[in-house]
């Protein structure tokens, strides 16, 4: 998890500061306006959690205000865990060198751009012996952070790269960020990007950099932005709320709403108003979600539920997308709640089942669903469910492995592998004359011999021996844990 510290002040003011980042808050940093994730167009394809660094971009009214132009604050996170740590006797030292190159493109569809910034800049982390080891011990990720301020034209189009290198080992890593910068008005109501923060102590706080929202503690967690010439002493309703969105990330009309939270501001006369807003989530379930924050006329709008209505008696609002990995909630797209219910059923009793199949609503399934989770949870006390992880990581195996006619999940040496896991070991005969393909999983620790055969050369292997008994799941023996 990346953490990083941020202090907002009351003029919100804004410098740039290297900062350390890891487990704890350390450090703090002075800037203003929200963190947004923009549409990276070359980030790698790893994991999330396994990426060589985070950006985060900001885009809000430049000081003083003007109608042409807004700054733009470029955040950095190099995980430790990318960096070449070499030892020098009581502490570990790693250098790296950072490029950002800005195009501007201009206002039109213009394919040529012109370079308007071209910067590098290196940096150099040193870290006590003990504290490398013990974090290392405890897989506790750290990262080096820093911050780039450009004043950029409104509604241009921009190339934002990033390169990362390794002076230890001259590896390099990169991304292109396709920047629109917005356009915030000078002198009427508007709203800045949005800031997911982690944690909020009276006007620090420590926002959270990327779209991955799986380490956040339910506890503590919300969004910031800055709204912008509200008139004083008029109270307006804020809310902000999490809704399903698609892999593309648009939100489809009728998204299933994931939560809500609402307050209430009464602005200052300021040019600035801060909206720190709290989020307490319920268990999120794996997919990528649209949070909006709105800022409403009247107090009572906050109940509006269709999201046409809310932008209808908006005065200001803004987006951004996150994703919620497997590490938490129930791993599964909002969209496939019945698809969600049908794997379950591999590893349910009977009497369990019965309870998730008379759920008639979604969010009755859901519920049920979450509540079968929940009973299922090795440690209640912990806010991530060993025995879910392992199971949505076998359907993603059984679905990468097994896939046939159908999804992975569904074949029968799918459905073993995610009630038994691994086996001992696998006897295969592809290509035996006269014979048709076959194969043999045991498990020796189960006394357990399994027969699959492709009984029309297809590829889809049929179970043809007795199958385990009905609800079992043998979590804990499994390798892949």
């Amino acid at each position: 998890m990346l953490i990083v510290a941020l202090y907002v002040s009351q003029r919100y003011s804004s410098l740039f500061r290297k900062i350390a980042v890891h487990y704890l808050l350390l450090f703090t940093v002075v800037l203003t306006g929200a963190f947004v994730h923009a549409q990276p167009r070359s980030m790698p394809t790893r994991p999330e959690t396994q990426r060589p660094f985070e950006v985060d971009l900001l885009n809000f009214q430049a000081e003083p205000f003007s109608s042409d132009s807004l700054r733009v604050d470029l955040y950095l996170a190099v995980p430790y865990r990318s960096l070449s740590f070499l030892n020098a006797g009581d502490k570990y030292v790693a250098d790296y060198g950072v490029v950002i190159q800005v195009t501007d493109y201009g206002s039109g569809s213009s394919t040529v751009g012109r370079m308007i910034q071209d910067k590098y800049q290196t940096f150099t982390v040193l870290e006590p012996a003990s504290l490398h080891t013990r974090y290392a011990e405890l897989s506790l990720d750290k990262a080096d952070a820093s911050q780039y301020s450009f004043v950029l034209a409104q509604n241009h189009k921009y190339d934002i790269r990033v390169a990362v290198r390794d002076l230890g080992n001259q590896k390099e890593n990169d991304t292109t960020i396709d920047l629109t910068t917005r356009s915030i008005p000078k002198s009427a109501l508007g709203i800045s990007d949005l800031m997911i923060y982690r944690a909020k102590r009276g006007d620090r706080v420590q926002p959270h950099i990327g779209s991955n929202i799986g380490s956040l503690s339910e506890q503590e967690f919300g969004v910031f932005a800055e709204f912008y010439n509200a008139p004083r002493s008029t109270a307006f309703g804020v809310l902000a709320r999490l809704v399903a969105a698609e892999s593309d990330g648009t939100v489809r009309a009728g998204a299933i709403e994931a939560g809500r939270w609402s307050s209430v501001i009464v602005p200052t006369g300021d040019l600035r108003t801060p909206i720190f807003q709290p989020i307490i989530p319920e268990d999120l379930w794996m997919g990528k979600y649209a949070l909006e924050l709105y800022i409403l006329k009247e107090t009572a709008d906050t109940v509006l539920k269709d999201g046409d209505e809310l932008r209808k008696h908006a005065v200001a609002y803004a987006v951004r997308y996150v994703v919620e990995p497997i590490q938490r909630g129930v791993p599964i797209d909002l969209t496939n709640i019945d698809e969600a219910i049908d794997q379950v059923a591999l590893i349910a009793t009977d009497r369990q089942l019965d309870s998730l199949k008379l759920a008639d609503t979604p969010k009755e399934k859901r519920e049920a669903l979450l509540e079968f989770w929940r009973k299922r949870n090795p440690d209640p006390r912990s806010r991530t469910n060993r025995q879910m992880e392992v199971f949505y990581k076998r359907v993603q195996y059984a679905n990468d492995n097994f896939r046939g006619a159908q999804h992975g999940w569904r074949t029968d040496r799918g459905r073993l592998f995610i009630a038994l896991g691994t086996p001992s070991y696998v006897d295969r005969h592809p290509y035996e004359v006269n014979q048709r393909p076959y194969e043999i999983w045991q498990y020796y620790d189960l006394n357990g011999k399994y027969y699959f055969v492709d009984q029309y050369m297809l590829g889809d292997y049929q179970l043809v021996s007795a199958p385990p008994p009905s609800g079992i799941f043998m979590w804990q023996r499994d390798a892949m844990q």
